[in-house]
């Protein structure tokens, strides 16, 4: 249980995730380690009990009123924390393991489990609670978990890809890997990087649509052919709208995509061509190797004519543009051009607390529809250390509603932000959400009934606070 607390702490610090994990699983049992990596990969267990009920049992046991439990709460940040330092020190702490904690909870009273809690080391009990009570909320991607199991394992952390629709911690280890050969593993994605500026005759860059959707490798070496996500997923088996794609492409070919809509894909770089690598090959004849190659369910991504740097600046302002050199070898970066930002007042509305209630994990910003407040967008972006935790005393003091990890607050703080777009989302309230918001600056000096309008997002016409030009 220690190990596992060390884990969870370190994990819900900001320590990287993959060496955290790695070490865990290098000392962890394989029982313990299959039941913790099917936690955080997204399976919730069972609780054992509600943290209410075992808060009551706490008040009970250390006879506290809930006003000085309220109070010891808010000092301690979370109620999980709470009750951990509330209960005694057990004078020989035993060591469990997590899924054994567990099952030996599971239908006791209260009252019993806290019991269980007081034997365990101070340091372990707050992991426990959570995991008691279901409030352990800690899901790593996929790709993390393969790369912890592949550096633990000596294997290549592309080959290694985690079967988790289907498994569960009874199967064992063994049967959430699928081993990959390594000639169905993708290449290293090249980089997409900020572009710093306008950089020799425009002719010698070539230019496309800013792209939203991730990079795809779609691959046909020797066996049958694979698409792999940039962020180490591999989506064959789990896309059957790519097999009429998969099935055209030739023998040897590798290619760099995306994938504009279900189905169809936008060839943006040859990696190899019918078996023969092209590193010696710059970008355009690439694209001309590609433009043979293409057809069918696989088009050529379409590039931006422009005759100068100025015709491009108009389209990047809008839209924003991905830039690469024309003489680029295919690992030579990307370079992203984002478009001209904008920016709009908002109001803070709700902050949702990180682990143990201290740190902010998002704050939620509305803007004006109507006499309504609606949110538009989700963000700590642009905030200092030190503004977060100024801000995490003024929300605890002033939180008007709690729905767990959120704090509902009265819509008092004004903040300018700064996003790249508004994308349409039907599912909101407002219909709408900011792309990539950014907390410009605190607006200690504006009202808030200065927030902007909900139309001013979508109206050039009107400014940041919803009036006239």
């Amino acid at each position: 249980m220690r190990a596992f607390a060390a884990l969870i702490e370190a994990l819900t610090t900001g320590a990287p995730a993959v060496p955290a994990l790695g070490a865990y699983l290098r000392s962890a049992s394989p029982v313990e380690a299959a039941h913790v990596l099917s936690w955080v990969s997204g399976q919730r267990p069972r609780p054992a009990v509600t943290l209410a009920a075992l808060r009551q049992a706490a008040c009970r046991a250390e006879g506290i009123p809930d006003w000085l439990f309220e109070a010891s709460r808010a000092a301690a940040g979370s109620v999980a924390e709470t009750i951990a330092h509330l209960l005694p020190d057990a004078p020989t702490p035993e060591e469990v393991a997590p899924q054994d904690l567990l099952g030996q909870c599971r239908g006791l009273e209260p009252d019993e489990i806290l019991a269980r809690l007081e034997v365990l080391p101070v340091t372990v009990r707050l992991a426990a609670i959570r995991l008691l009570t279901g409030t352990l909320r800690l899901t790593l991607p996929a790709p993390q978990i393969g790369q912890a199991l592949a550096e633990i394992s000596g294997g290549i952390a592309g080959a290694i890809v985690l079967k988790l629709e289907t498994w569960r911690p009874e199967m064992g280890l063994a049967a959430l890997i699928a081993a990959v050969a390594p000639e169905q593993i993708a290449r290293p994605f090249a980089t997409l990087r900020p572009f710093t500026g306008p950089a020799g005759p425009v002719a010698d860059w070539a230019a496309f649509p800013r792209m939203d959707q991730p990079r795809l490798q779609v691959l046909r070496r020797t066996g049958p052919a694979q698409v792999w996500a940039e962020d180490g997923r591999l989506l064959t088996g789990t896309r059957p709208d790519l097999a009429s794609v998969l099935q055209d492409l030739a023998i040897g070919t590798v290619i760099e995509a995306v994938e504009p809509q279900p189905g169809v894909l936008w060839a943006l770089d040859l990696l190899e061509w019918r078996g023969q690598p092209v590193a010696a090959l710059g970008f355009a004849q690439r694209r001309a190797l590609l433009a043979e190659g293409c057809g069918g369910p696989i088009g050529l991504a379409p590039a931006v004519p422009a005759t100068d740097w100025a015709a491009l600046e108009l389209i990047r302002r809008r839209e924003g543009l991905w830039l690469r050199r024309q003489d680029a070898g295919p690992d030579c970066p990307w370079h992203d051009w984002a478009p001209h930002p904008r920016e709009t007042d908002a109001v803070l509305v709700h902050a949702e607390l990180g682990s143990g209630g201290r740190d902010i994990a998002g704050l939620t910003f509305a803007v004006r529809s109507g006499t309504a407040l609606v949110p538009v967008a989700r963000t700590i972006d642009g905030l200092s250390r030190e503004d977060l935790d100024d801000l995490g005393t003024w929300i605890r003091r002033h939180a008007t509603a709690r729905f767990g990890p959120v704090r509902e607050v009265p819509p008092r703080r004004l903040y300018r932000l700064g996003f790249e777009a508004v994308d349409p989302a039907p599912r909101r309230k407002a219909g709408l959400w900011l792309r990539a918001p950014r907390i410009l600056a605190y607006l200690p000096d504006h009202s808030p009934d200065q927030v902007a309008r909900l139309d001013s997002l979508t109206d050039p016409a009107l400014d940041p606070r919803g009036q006239d030009r």
